[in-house]
């Protein structure tokens, strides 16, 4: 995996997603986007990026996680504290390992700090919806070869093997027909 690029993307995602006018706001706790909708394939990871602020006047800890799904969706970093006015990007990676629509919530929760206040914590609930949906043969060929030799193969030369291996199989049971109708 080209962790430079992944890295570069997530930058790239929390520059738009903090562009984006439409957010969540509780009292201390502001989180950006409104809600993830997202489509990938099995065994693929889907990734994307919540921007966590604290617009309050004190510092405090904030917890991130799925309602459900917690084997398949990833946050990282799911506990952290901002000091006021301070934001955070936060990835949620998603992993399925069945097709289908998956419906859940993204929690987050913030918890002042300070001893001297009174104790009221804040939570925003963000949609996720994750359709995975079951990849061609032939791509999944590709992915299963590719992992295999650990390599990149194009699909293009997978069809060409493909092709070939059809042609030989063509090629013997013509041959086995001729050898059948001669005795």
């Amino acid at each position: 995996m080209n962790y430079e690029l992944r890295i570069k993307e997530l930058i790239l995602m929390a520059i738009i997603v903090w562009l984006a006018p439409i957010g969540c706001r509780a009292a201390g706790l502001r989180v950006s986007p409104s809600e993830i909708t997202a489509t990938g394939q099995l065994e693929m990871a889907i990734g994307q990026v919540l921007l966590v602020q604290n617009p309050s006047n004190a510092s405090s800890s904030f917890q991130v996680y799925p309602d459900d799904f917690k084997e398949a969706i990833k946050i990282t970093p799911a506990t952290f504290i901002l000091q006021p006015q301070e934001t955070k990007v936060v990835a949620v990676e998603a992993r399925f390992a069945e097709s289908g629509v998956f419906k859940t919530n993204i929690s987050v929760l913030a918890k002042p700090l300070a001893q001297g206040q009174l104790k009221t914590n804040a939570g925003v609930k963000i949609p996720l919806e994750v359709t995975i949906v079951y990849p061609s043969k032939a791509k999944a060929m590709a992915a299963s070869l590719q992992k295999f030799f650990n390599q990149k193969i194009s699909l293009g030369w997978l069809l060409v093997v493909l092709a070939c291996l059809f042609l030989f199989f063509f090629v013997w049971f013509i041959f086995r027909r001729l050898e059948k109708s001669r005795v």
